[in-house]
Parts: structure tokens; C-alpha cells; sequence
């Protein structure tokens, strides 16, 4: 009877994941991050500016004045940066001669277990509701670098 907490904690990981899957990215919010991109490109600007496009007036919003709701602005901008991400991991990996989509692969499952230690650890060190709405702000700040990140070398690949 001592391992049915660990099979509950799976069980809650599963319907975690599941309905992270489920949830769609809003093409309006797609669509402000990508009409920042183009506009700090042609002003010579970091893309980086662009973080927080969708979650910064979000918050500003009175639903997105608790602490659910802080976290909720946050993950709507996460899904954005999350499917650029994975279509430029993809579009570069493509790309790659086979060395270095392995060398590619490795460094993001590395990447991805930091970013998860990372982001986490406002979980362990806060252990209280705040630690929601500051790990979707670091999900969301840690991933938007790596779509950029990783966009660089696809802009920058030989052609």
C-alpha cells in the first residue's frame, strides 16, 4: 500500500501532460509575436523584445490579475514560443548534415531537462501559489530564447 502515492503522483503527471497537449495556441497570439519579430527585425532590435508580447497586456488585464490568471497569461504566450520552437528545431535539424543533428539533439534534450530544472525551482524554493505564474514566466521566457536561439542557425545556414 506504500507505492499508491507514487501511483497517484504518475497519474496526475499524465493528466498533466495530456492536457498541455490539448491546449491550442491562439493564432492572434501567434500573430502579435510575429508581427513583433518582423518589426524589431527591420528595426535592427534583438527578437528578444519581443518577449512578452502576448503575457505583458494580458497581465494587464483584470483577469490576468491573480494568481491563476498571472499563470494563465504566461502559458498562452509559453504555447506561442513553444510551437515556433519546435518548427525551427525541425526545420534546422532537416537541414543539418547527420553529425550535427545529433550534436543538435543532444544539446536540446539537454536544454530541455535545464529548462525544466530551472524553471522548477521556483516550485522548491517557493512552495506556494506564486510559483505558478514565476514558472510560467520562466517556461515562457526560457523557451522563446531557445526558438531564437535556434532560429538564428536556420537564418544563418548554408544555403
Amino acid at each position: 500500500m506504500t507505492r499508491a502515492p507514487g501511483f497517484v503522483l504518475v497519474a496526475i503527471l499524465v493528466a498533466g501532460a495530456a492536457f498541455a497537449q490539448a491546449q491550442k495556441v491562439d493564432p492572434r497570439d501567434a500573430a502579435a509575436v510575429e508581427t513583433c519579430l518582423k518589426e524589431v527585425r527591420g528595426k535592427n532590435r534583438h527578437p528578444e523584445a519581443c518577449v512578452g508580447t502576448v503575457a505583458e497586456p494580458c497581465l494587464g488585464e483584470a483577469s490576468g490579475q491573480t494568481t491563476a490568471g498571472s499563470a494563465a497569461c504566461y502559458n498562452r504566450e509559453h504555447l506561442v514560443w513553444e510551437e515556433m520552437l519546435s518548427g525551427t528545431y525541425e526545420r534546422l535539424r532537416k537541414g543539418l548534415a547527420a553529425a550535427q543533428a545529433a550534436k543538435l539533439q543532444s544539446s536540446q534534450k539537454i536544454w530541455l531537462e535545464a529548462r525544466k530544472q530551472s524553471c522548477e525551482f521556483y516550485w522548491e524554493f517557493l512552495r506556494g501559489t506564486m510559483a505558478s505564474p514565476l514558472a510560467g514566466s520562466c517556461y515562457m521566457r526560457e523557451t522563446a530564447r531557445r526558438a531564437l536561439y535556434l532560429q538564428f542557425f536556420v537564418e544563418h545556414a548554408k544555403k
